[in-house]
């Protein structure tokens, strides 16, 4: 890893697709994962974006605020497919 950093340490652009290439093969993948440096509801947030569409039924079971933010992340992804 690049020790010229203080504190976050990015990996580079080598080091990174050697671990996205050794996390494919773990889970068994045709291609490799995307990395998403950041707190998992951004994750989250991104997945409901890229599924919501128009002429998609999701079924959205809420259990605590993840769930309810989700759905808001749903609608807002449908409608924006809409315009």
């Amino acid at each position: 890893m690049n020790r010229d950093h203080k504190g976050y340490v990015p990996l580079s652009l080598d080091e990174y697709n050697k671990l996205t290439h050794l996390i494919s093969k773990i889970l068994f993948t045709e291609y490799p994962p995307v990395i998403i440096p950041a707190e998992a509801i951004l994750g989250i947030e991104a997945v409901a974006a890229g599924i919501a569409g128009p002429d998609r039924t999701i079924v959205n079971v809420v259990t605590g605020p993840y769930g309810s933010l989700f759905g808001q992340w749903l609608d807002r992804g449908e409608q924006r497919l809409l315009k």
